[in-house]
């Protein structure tokens, strides 16, 4: 499985979440969102994609922030584990794969990261 991350990949999602179909555009290879699906979807991870997809909105529309707070609406910005659980029904098919899968049984075997104590120094303005 450790190759499969680094292997080209599609997505595909057909049902009625906003949510889901919003992520698995954004998460296609290639996308702001590739490393969600490299590396799993936590809290640190959606908070890195949700800064880089913000920067690149912003410069995008010319600092359009009610374009962006749209955007971030459609991606579940407010909630990790709606976003989690959205993008987690949507189908993976790994370049070489026998068979597509979930994206919830691809993090499965993907190795996370411990935890650790949260710097908190950054929110001293």
């Amino acid at each position: 499985m450790a190759n499969d991350t680094a292997k080209k990949y599609s997505l595909k999602y057909s049902g009625n979440s906003k949510i889901a179909a919003s992520l698995t555009k954004v998460c296609e290879c290639g996308g702001l969102g590739e490393p969600l699906i490299r590396n799993g979807l936590n809290q640190g991870t959606f908070a890195k994609f949700l800064a880089n997809w913000a920067k690149a909105s912003l410069e995008s529309s010319g600092g359009d922030t009610d374009k962006l707070a749209l955007q971030l609406e459609r991606l579940s910005a407010t909630n990790c584990s709606a976003a989690q659980k959205a993008l987690g029904d949507v189908t993976i098919e790994v370049e070489g794969a026998a068979k597509p899968q979930s994206v919830s049984a691809f993090w499965g075997k993907v190795a996370q990261s411990g935890s650790a104590a949260p710097d908190t120094s950054i929110f001293e303005l």
